[in-house]
């Protein structure tokens, strides 16, 4: 008991939220322009900045288990800022990027450093904080960002306007630098360091194919992919679709979208505790459909408006049901793996999702793009129905608790 109720405030886990805050930041200054940059002002096709999207998200997953292994096996604080620091390079060379080749080599060196950085955080974050109170820890953690994701779209809209994209990623690049220094005042304990790398390195020797992919949740994963489309039809044109039909919506829309995320996750595993994780994901799902069946069919500010909240309720609110529902397909011991192959899913949903959402837009336009991401949800709603059945043990819930 007394070890559950240690407190997990200290000063590395304020370092930690302090950190993931200014990566934050630095990706919005970087990233929030980066279709417009791409496209409108080097004159890109959809076609291409999707296949760069894509070739971005592969470079994500691979260094993901890389950068995972140099975690376990060095000094985690030396990987971080390793990591950090490619991502500033990649900010200052979006800075620079006056043509495509320069464009291309700042999504690359970007790649690497995002599936660093990734991997990274939460590592550091399980070091910072007594493993019984992790859950909760890395829910705070991961709100704080949110919460401060609400008044930057505007500031990032509105320096972007005055001073230019490059002035926006040189921003980006000092909130990447601050971080480093950050992770430099980071404190561990080096006993329980390589205590924790042995273990690793013991069960790597025994290493079977269903300790990493959980080939029975196949039903969530493929939902969690056509999430992933969604998404990225959301994330990649949504601006320039803006911008094209002169709503002028984009800022208020992010800073609304931003603040629904800071309790739809939350409520979703609420709910999935009330009427179950296949019954809650099938309504997120109604919820992604609903909101892109918006973008599909109006170009109205308010109705724009209400899909982000509509969508932030689906998306926000599929995270947590989507991991217990993976978990409820597995023993307790497999909870991690089940996991693991849902952020899978997610990863290779990225991959594709870049190339199918660019070749729609080039092809069909915006409003026929957004039509085929809802059914895409439509698509995942239907996968869950039909093949996804949880098993509702004790011993699933408790594994849940775990992943989570």
């Amino acid at each position: 008991m007394g070890k559950n109720k240690e407190s997990f405030v200290n000063k590395n886990y304020i370092l930690m939220i302090l950190i993931n805050t200014l990566y934050t930041a630095a990706m919005g200054f970087a990233t929030t322009h980066l279709t417009v940059h791409g496209t409108t002002e080097l004159g890109m096709s959809m076609t291409l900045f999707g296949t760069i999207a894509s070739a971005y998200s592969v470079l994500c997953l691979v260094m993901r288990p890389i950068s995972g292994n140099l975690v376990s096996r060095m000094n985690p604080k030396l990987i971080m800022m390793v990591s950090l620091g490619v991502a500033t390079l990649s900010y200052l060379a979006f800075a620079i990027s006056g043509n495509i080749p320069l464009f291309i080599m700042a999504r690359i060196i970007q790649g690497i450093g995002f599936g660093m950085v990734g991997t990274c955080l939460p590592a550091l974050v399980a070091k910072s904080v007594p493993r019984a109170r992790y859950s909760q820890a890395l829910g705070i953690y991961m709100t704080i960002p949110m919460i401060t994701g609400i008044i930057t779209p505007t500031i990032i809209v509105a320096a972007k306007d005055a001073l230019g994209y490059s002035f926006v990623c040189v921003i980006a690049a000092i909130c990447a630098v601050v971080a480093i220094v950050c992770t430099m005042l980071l404190k561990f304990d080096k006993v329980k360091e390589n205590e924790n790398t042995e273990s690793i390195k013991k069960e790597k020797k025994k290493f079977k194919l269903k300790e990493a992919i959980a080939i029975e949740a196949w039903p969530v994963v493929l939902a969690n992919i056509f999430c992933g489309i969604c998404f990225t039809a959301i994330m990649m044109n949504l601006l320039v679709f803006d911008e094209k039909i002169g709503l002028g919506v984009f800022a208020v829309w992010m800073s609304l979208y931003n603040g629904c995320n800071m309790f739809t996750r939350a409520l979703g595993g609420i709910v999935a505790d009330k009427i179950g994780s296949k019954k809650t994901l099938l309504i997120c799902m109604l919820c992604l459909a609903a909101g892109l069946a918006i973008f599909a069919f109006t170009e109205s500010y308010v109705l724009w408006l209400a899909a982000a909240v509509i969508y932030a309720l689906g998306h926000g609110g599929f995270q947590a049901p989507m991991i217990s529902a993976c978990v409820s397909c597995v023993e307790q011991d497999r909870a991690g793996v089940a996991t693991g192959t849902m952020y899978m899913g997610a990863d290779f949903g990225a991959i594709i999702a870049g190339t199918i959402v660019g070749i729609l837009v080039d092809n069909l336009g915006y409003h026929n793009m957004y039509a085929v991401a809802m059914g895409c949800a439509v698509a995942a709603f239907v996968v869950l129905l039909a093949f996804f059945h949880p098993k509702e043990t004790e011993e699933n819930m408790e594994s849940v608790k775990e992943a989570v």
